[in-house]
């Protein structure tokens, strides 16, 4: 499985020199620790903290040898050990890189645990995440710079950080309270009707409402978007 091009950070908005993977490259260490490495350097720190974090909850600081691992946001030798670990154990091409092949699989299996406890398809979930980001954590809009994470919270018009959006965890949280709100609102015309509006409701609350109220998308840009992550979503 090779790794593929994704969307924000790891396009050219974020990353060193356009790069499109989170690596150590030519022995520095890739922690976005200084303005001359990219347009949004932070976003790639952030990017590093959420795999390292991710990394760390699924066990694999355990399989290190020496002292304990340091989350640090810095993408050094053991971070790409522990990667090495994930992709073999998780039959992807060994490589140390974090692309959209890894990120998406490692942040789906997050999905699954978040998802467990709710009583819709955590697939739309997903859907939403690789149509926003396609599972890069340190994603930034490209047009839009306030769009943060793997599901891309607009930071500038909600009550949420950077460090937030960026960090998994709570992205994971915050995004699936939205999704369940969402699916307890559009109920009652039927099972169609609401997912398309429960979808719909992350990129634009005003025409989920619209759907909701006359049963037809408002507009060919927001049906589209839901189109997409229903594709997605049929790939969980």
């Amino acid at each position: 499985m090779a790794e593929t091009h994704g969307r924000g950070a790891w396009t050219a908005f974020g990353k060193d020199n356009g790069s499109i993977y989170y690596e150590y490259i030519a022995r520095q260490p890739f922690d976005g620790s200084t303005p001359e490495k990219g347009p949004n350097y932070e976003a790639v720190h952030l990017g590093v903290l959420a795999i390292q974090n991710r990394l760390v909850d699924l066990g694999y600081d355990g399989r290190l040898r020496g002292d304990d691992f340091e989350v640090d946001g810095i993408y050094g030798r053991r971070t790409r050990r522990m990667v090495k670990f994930y992709q073999k154990d998780n039959d992807i091409t060994v490589s140390g890189i974090v692309g959209s092949t890894t990120g998406k699989h490692m942040f789906r299996g997050s999905i699954m645990e978040w998802g467990a406890s709710f009583k819709f398809n955590p697939a739309y979930v997903y859907g939403i995440m690789l149509q926003e980001s396609g599972g890069d954590p340190g994603a930034v809009g490209y047009l839009t710079p306030g769009d943060r994470g793997l599901y891309q919270f607009n930071t500038l018009v909600h009550d949420i950080s950077y460090k937030q959006a960026h960090d998994y965890t709570y992205a994971n949280d915050a995004m699936f309270a939205r999704f369940d709100n969402a699916w307890h609102k559009y109920r009652g015309k039927g099972d169609e009707l609401r997912v398309n509006c429960s979808i719909a409701q992350h990129n634009a609350p005003t025409w989920a409402n619209e759907w909701f109220m006359y049963g037809e998308p408002p507009n060919s840009t927001i049906e589209s978007y839901v189109s997409k992550v229903k594709a997605f979503a049929e790939t969980f």
